[in-house]
């Protein structure tokens, strides 16, 4: 089977109100070991860029349930704004250090892929200033050491 750019459709379990959407659609490799994916997700949790993944329940073109084949070295990091926050110049400062950042600005709602090769103590230099009650951050996957390079 030779691999072919597409995108899966996870399902998610909206509770009072969030996430504010009922699936989230990425972008994935397919090929015979599974799904890669492509992008950061917003909303599904334990998933990084490079993710390798089988499916385990499809309904309605939506996956219900997935399977890890092999897990990156990637992060991935949610930030939610929560209050009032100039964020262009934190998400910039997110891509001068490495990382790739997508978001739902309607909603203050980014994911920011973290890859092996940007420095756990950069990624905190980064958000450290930033005012908790003003933009909360999540690690929904995170796969680095303090020593990783």
């Amino acid at each position: 089977m030779a691999t072919s750019r597409e995108s899966l459709t996870f399902r998610l379990n909206v509770d009072d109100g969030w996430p504010p959407v009922a699936a989230e659609c990425l972008p994935v490799i397919a090929s015979e070991h599974g799904y890669c994916l492509e992008s950061a997700p917003l909303f599904v949790k334990g998933l990084s860029v490079g993710d390798v993944i089988t499916v385990t329940e499809l309904d309605q073109e939506q996956v219900w349930s997935w399977t890890h084949v092999s897990a990156s070295r990637h992060s991935t990091v949610w930030l939610l704004r929560t209050g009032k926050i100039e964020l262009a110049p934190i998400l910039e400062d997110l891509r001068t250090i490495g990382c790739v950042v997508a978001g739902l600005d309607q909603f203050g709602a980014y994911a920011v892929d973290v890859p092996p090769s940007v420095a756990a103590a950069d990624l905190d230099e980064v958000l450290s200033s930033v005012d908790p009650s003003r933009l909360a951050i999540a690690y929904p996957s995170w796969r680095h050491s303090g020593d990783d390079a």
